[in-house]
């Protein structure tokens, strides 16, 4: 879905370059899982206020991956200039006040600007591509695209010898396929697991001093397990048609659903019509267009809210880049909170035609 994002709003915002500032448009051309994710836990999963689940600012900080924004994010560098800080970005320009209140509250920004990296973030980081790692080769054996023995055969040089003895006996003793799978799933993930920690207290000091640079899971020994790993994935994603159909399907669908977003968000017309409702009319009259109608209403509560929050004394004219921002925003909240199937089926009824 990303890259799908990515390539749509770079098109949109070279036809359109002085829409909305640089910075800003940096958080859509580089748009990113890690800033949304920081964006629905701080803001848009909200009940009673504005302020999303209400996490701890050190759990906030953990979750916060990548602590700088899309400008300084996103560089890509080679091994001896690695710095995981800026593999990517964490948050977006709209959060971008709080995301720095929550860096500073727990020490990770200084007063001469130093930007750490949440030593836990380390931990999550390496559990959450464990989890990627293994999770859909599992589901590729179900489907039967690939055995067990063709993973073992893949990794075994990689698994350990004891561990692999382990593994087959597991293997042997289970009747059925489902339960094998299991227990290799289980033996690799604690081998990762076992490494990212030693690896985590071997450089344990220089990880709470802000020191440490990289990625845990790729420094430690189950480096090669997780590229091979990844390698079967590719073969995956490659060979199964049934992917590969969802994958073409699903970006028909992405890139009509933004596509009529963005032409109907980037008028001045609509922008216009925000400006009013927010300026005089409040809850008075409704935004009179059918594609915003299609967005959810706690998302259009928390979008008008906020825009009226910041809005002050502005005029139409200083702040209706505010309002495209804030409205493109809002496209990437609704798009990317769809399931797959939603988006497909949002897009057949919009069409009156059948996606395949």
């Amino acid at each position: 879905m990303k890259e799908q994002y990515r390539i749509h709003f770079k098109k949109f915002f070279e036809k359109n370059k002085n829409i909305i500032s640089e910075d800003k448009q940096n958080d859509f051309i580089n748009f990113d899982g890690n800033p949304q994710t920081f964006r629905i836990v701080s803001f848009l999963e909200s009940i009673k206020d504005t302020h999303g689940l209400n996490l701890t600012y050190s759990t906030l900080a953990t979750s916060m991956k990548y602590p700088v924004n899309s400008c300084t994010g996103n560089k890509k560098t080679n091994k001896s200039d690695q710095d995981i800080r800026y593999k990517k970005f964490g948050y977006f320009k709209s959060e971008e006040e709080f995301a720095k209140k929550v860096l500073t509250e727990t020490g990770l920004l200084d007063s001469n600007n130093n930007i750490y990296r949440h030593p836990l973030a380390f931990l999550l980081e390496a559990a959450d591509d464990i989890a990627y790692s293994i999770g859909d080769i599992e589901d590729g054996v179900k489907k039967g695209i690939f055995t067990i023995t063709d993973i073992l055969n893949e990794i075994k040089d990689d698994i350990g010898k004891d561990r692999l003895e382990k593994i087959n006996k597991s293997i042997k003793e289970s009747y059925i396929e489902e339960n094998a799978i299991i227990y290799l799933r289980v033996n690799i993930q604690e081998k990762m697991i076992e490494d990212v920690v030693q690896e985590f207290m071997k450089h344990y000091n220089d990880i709470m001093n802000g020191n440490y640079k990289y990625e845990l899971l790729l420094e430690s020994e189950s480096k090669n397990l997780r590229e091979k790993l990844k390698n079967i994935l590719d073969k995956l994603i490659l060979s199964d048609h049934r992917i590969i159909q969802t994958e073409i399907s699903g970006g028909k669908a992405l890139t009509f659903l933004t596509t009529l977003f963005l032409n109907e968000f980037s008028k001045e017309e609509f922008a216009k019509c925000v400006f009013i409702k927010l300026k005089y009319s409040e809850n008075k009259i409704d935004i009179q267009n059918n594609s915003y109608k299609l967005i959810s209403k706690s998302y259009k509560k928390l979008y008008e809210t906020k825009l009226k929050d910041i809005m002050d004394n502005k005029g139409f004219s200083d702040f209706k880049e505010e309002i495209y921002y804030y409205s493109f925003l809002l496209i990437t909240d609704y798009i990317s909170g769809m399931t797959d199937s939603y988006c497909i089926n949002l897009y057949r009824k919009l069409n009156s035609i059948d996606i395949y």
